[in-house]
């Protein structure tokens, strides 16, 4: 986290110009490095090359397909929004609004489905809070823990927010 405000300048792919065969770096990087800038006060400029027809690689329209869909249902956590202490910790980035604050989980790799329950390390909320995961209606349980906050997440919303880049808790009070 810095003070002030800030950007990070990086490529979709490996090269700043234009190459034939790009490698371009998974959607799921992309948008935890997004959630990871945003969480620290930054901003991310992203560069994508075009072609000598002033086209990008079909890939690089795939991959913003992605982020907008992500963006489409996280955005709140992201948009108009300022970092929250601790900002990162672990696989966990921290925003907040004047109507809600926001924990963004950044799984690994290997991980498509999000666990049954977690821990939110470092966060006090008030008995009366609410909280949601972004992309479902269901109000979920918690329980305050010496480490920070419990939160069960049901079976059927584990399976419906499966394979998700980032999952965002909305809490709300």
């Amino acid at each position: 986290y810095m003070p002030i405000p800030w950007e990070s300048c990086m490529t979709m792919g490996n090269s700043w110009s234009y190459i034939p065969k790009e490698n371009f770096k998974p959607a799921r990087k992309l948008i935890q490095t997004l959630v990871d800038i945003v969480a620290k006060n930054g901003n991310l400029l992203l560069n994508i090359a075009p072609g000598p027809d002033g086209e990008w690689h079909e890939e690089a329209y795939q991959r913003l397909q992605e982020i907008g869909k992500w963006i489409a249902v996280n955005g709140e956590s992201i948009y108009d929004t300022k970092p929250l202490a601790p900002y990162r910790q672990g696989q966990w980035a921290f925003t907040t609004n004047s109507q809600a604050r926001y924990v963004s989980y950044l799984p690994t790799d290997s991980e498509k489905l999000l666990p049954a329950s977690l821990t939110i390390p470092s966060l006090t909320t008030s008995p009366k809070a609410k909280i949601s995961i972004l992309g479902s209606t269901q109000t979920l349980k918690i329980t305050k823990t010496q480490d920070g906050i419990s939160v069960s997440v049901p079976e059927k919303v584990r399976q419906q927010l499966a394979n998700q880049p980032v999952w965002v808790l909305k809490i709300v009070g």
